[in-house]
């Protein structure tokens, strides 16, 4: 298995794990009602702040269970800062307007809990899974690869996530070399990213938002036999 790094992280062992500190920036609205409050799925927006000042905006969902208690849930509310431990999925959606994405990507929180006093900032997530597309490589001055983009299939036990991953500098080189089917271990951060969105017909693009891992550990086997291998035999 070889490993390629861009900064130190902190380990974690599922599949797929994440854990976010932010702040909820919209009203939490029912996706999924249901007969009992611990049982209602609840969507929200959630911001993270990078060390740089850069702002990330994500889906968060949550079942009332999350928050432990009636009372904590009712205290998860717009301008309220939560500590998050969940993981990230997936959705295709129905019929999407042309200006909305085909697959939304969320947080999916096992545990949300408002934090008091505020905590200090957090963005980790760790996947483990297969590369279903081969990668796509942008390169920078000189032909030196510069950024790659790949997409990781992650199996759990509601069926399978299709998360998008973005790499960088020296672990964009070693994920080129990455084909269909091999093996990753990921660890990384969510980060929403925009971008112009061409419109058909000749209309005029608009502003997109696109939620993607960006990767800043990445381990792979090195040759095919040992990708199905691993990809058959370990888990994190």
């Amino acid at each position: 298995m070889a490993i390629f790094e861009e900064r130190g992280n902190k380990e974690m062992s599922k599949n797929n794990a994440a854990g976010i500190v932010g702040i909820i920036t919209t009203k939490p609205r029912v996706v999924m009602d249901a007969p009992t409050w611990a049982q209602k799925v609840y969507e929200a927006v959630l911001e993270y702040r990078r060390p740089s000042g850069t702002k990330d905006k994500f889906f968060v969902q949550f079942p009332g269970q999350a928050a432990g208690t009636k009372k904590a849930l009712l205290n998860i509310k717009k301008g309220k800062e939560v500590l998050i431990g969940g993981e990230v999925r997936t959705q295709n959606m129905d019929n999407p307007e042309p200006h909305e994405p085909r697959v939304k990507i969320c947080i999916y929180a096992k545990v949300i809990a408002v934090n008091d006093p505020p905590a200090d900032p957090q963005n980790e997530v760790k996947l483990c899974g297969h590369i279903c597309k081969d990668p796509r490589i942008a390169t920078a001055r000189f032909g030196k690869i510069a950024v790659t983009s790949f997409i990781v299939a992650v199996n759990s036990h509601h069926g399978a996530d299709y998360i998008p991953c973005v790499c960088w500098r020296n672990v964009a080189e070693a994920a080129a070399k990455l084909k269909v089917g091999a093996y990753v271990e990921i660890t990384g951060r969510m980060q929403s990213r925009e971008y112009k969105k061409k419109m058909p017909d000749g209309k005029p693009p608009y502003l997109a938002t696109t939620h993607e891992v960006s990767v800043t550990q990445l381990g792979f086997a090195e040759d095919t036999d040992e990708q199905k291998t691993e990809g058959s035999e370990k888990t994190c």
